[in-house]
Formats: structure tokens, C-alpha cells, sequence
């Protein structure tokens, strides 16, 4: 089993992302800052715990967050460094607060290199404290910003799933969805045969007989016909995410519906009438 050397003072970094892209904020940058700050200070870092793509604000599982936070807790490291403190949570003091207190317990710290605070110094442990109910509120005004802009897309009958369902496109005035004028035809056809109480795999071999090429090409397969017909929009249905209060638990959960697309006039491939 490997040693550590008594002489040499380690730390741990912990880095996260809640959408993997590239910029000033990507993993790899967070890295450097925080290596070369630990540099700066003669640490040696022991390791890095990575969270990509995971929320700090929602209620997510966060590996990497649990390894850092049990790297200084243990007793393996005394220092956890993080690029900012919103990297770490953005939570508020309800979670930042309890992590400052066991670090305290077993004589650890948390340093937030861009916001050049250590929680190991007493003024700057308020700040960190203050500033985690900033990135709080921040994630808060921002996630309901985004759900009006969202909602008045929607009410607007505007689409945005992302790829629509074979068949239908977006309209690139209204951003509406609007039948495909190449593959509308095949799909009305995929949708009367499955009403009509047809095996799939008899759909699919038709399909595959007359050389129609499927969504992203080759051949049809039973799946992505029953992943094209389970597709809200494709029976003229918008897929909503819908935040509600869940009692046991005590906080928000969120849950998928779907509802009649409005003002598009679209009733969906795979709806009759």
C-alpha cells in the first residue's frame, strides 16, 4: 500500500461542470487554476474529484462532490480546493454550512481559488457563507427565467424538443412544427398500419422491402418504430417537465407530462381526425 510522505502537505481538488462544453468555466481550465494555486502554496495534489454535467443547485447525486467532501472529512487531505465556490454547491448554507463545520471538526479547509477565500480564516468563512446563498439565488432567479421563456415558447405552439419526430420539421419562421415534405407521407403511412393493428416487424419489413431509409438510414428495426410511435409530438403532443412538491421528501421533484400542442397547427402524424 502506498505511503505518504510525512514531509509533504497534499490537497484535493474538486471540479464540476453542470454542461459539458468548452469555455472559460470547462474542466480542464478549472484544473490548471487549481493546480497551479496549490503549486503556488507548496501542496501537492493527490487527486481530482470530477462531477460533468451534474447540477449544483438541483438534487442530483454528485459522486465526485461525496469523494471530495470524504477526501477531507477521513483525513486523507486537509485541503479541498475548488476554482469557485458555485462550483462546489450552489445549494446555499444549507449544504456549504454543515461541509464548513466538518472540515472544521478534523481541522480541514476549503479554498475557493477565484474567489480567493479560505474557510480557514474566519472573515473569510462569512464571506463563503454569504456567497453560497448568492450562487443559491442565483440558480434560483435563473432556473425560473429560463421556465417563463420556455412556457411562452410553448404557449406560442413553438417546439423545442430538439429533433422532431420523423415526418415533421421545424418551421423556420414560426419555429412551429410543420409535416416533412419528404418523409410526412411515410410517416402517415407507419401510423395508419400501426393502428390498424399491425406487427411492427411487419411494418419494418415493408419499410426495408421498398428501400425506404430510416431516420438516421439503413434499415427499419422494431425499435426505432416503437420509439417513432411512443413520441408525444408525433400524436400532436408537447413533452413538458413540470416541478412539483413532493411531501415526504420535503422538496421539489420533477415530473414528465404532456400536453396538446398549441397554436402549431399540427395534430400530429399519428393522431387521426
Amino acid at each position: 500500500m502506498h505511503q505518504h510522505d510525512a514531509r509533504v502537505e497534499y490537497a484535493d481538488l474538486y471540479v464540476r461542470l453542470s454542461v459539458v462544453r468548452d469555455g472559460k468555466t470547462a474542466i480542464e481550465r478549472q484544473t490548471a487554476d487549481c493546480r497551479a494555486w496549490a503549486d503556488s502554496q507548496g501542496l501537492v495534489v493527490r487527486a481530482t474529484h470530477v462531477d460533468r454535467g451534474r447540477s449544483g443547485y438541483k438534487d442530483v447525486s454528485r459522486e465526485g462532490f461525496d469523494a471530495a467532501k470524504a477526501a477531507v472529512t477521513s483525513g486523507a487531505v486537509r485541503t479541498l480546493i475548488v476554482w469557485k465556490l458555485d462550483r462546489l454547491s450552489r445549494k446555499g448554507a444549507a449544504e456549504v454550512g454543515p461541509l464548513l463545520d466538518e472540515f472544521d471538526q478534523v481541522g480541514g479547509r476549503l479554498v475557493c481559488v477565484m474567489d480567493k477565500l479560505d474557510s480557514s480564516l474566519p472573515a473569510d468563512r462569512l464571506a463563503i457563507a454569504s456567497l453560497s446563498e448568492w450562487a443559491r439565488a442565483e440558480s434560483a432567479t435563473q432556473g425560473e427565467r429560463i421556465r417563463h421563456a420556455k412556457q411562452y415558447l410553448r404557449d406560442q405552439g413553438r417546439w423545442i424538443g430538439g429533433q422532431p419526430p420523423y415526418g415533421l420539421r421545424i418551421d423556420p419562421d414560426s419555429g412551429r412544427l410543420a409535416p416533412d415534405a419528404d418523409t410526412s407521407v411515410i410517416a402517415r403511412l407507419i401510423a395508419d398500419e400501426a393502428l390498424a393493428g399491425r406487427p411492427l416487424v411487419q411494418i419494418a419489413k415493408m419499410l426495408n422491402e421498398h428501400g425506404v431509409p430510416s431516420p438516421r438510414g439503413g434499415l427499419w428495426q422494431v425499435g426505432s418504430l416503437s420509439q417513432l410511435l411512443k413520441a408525444p409530438a408525433f400524436a400532436g403532443l408537447l413533452p413538458e417537465t413540470e416541478a412539483v412538491w413532493d411531501e415526504e421528501r420535503g422538496r421539489r421533484k420533477y415530473t414528465g407530462v404532456v400536453k396538446p400542442l398549441s397554436g402549431s397547427g399540427v395534430r400530429g402524424i399519428g393522431r387521426r381526425g
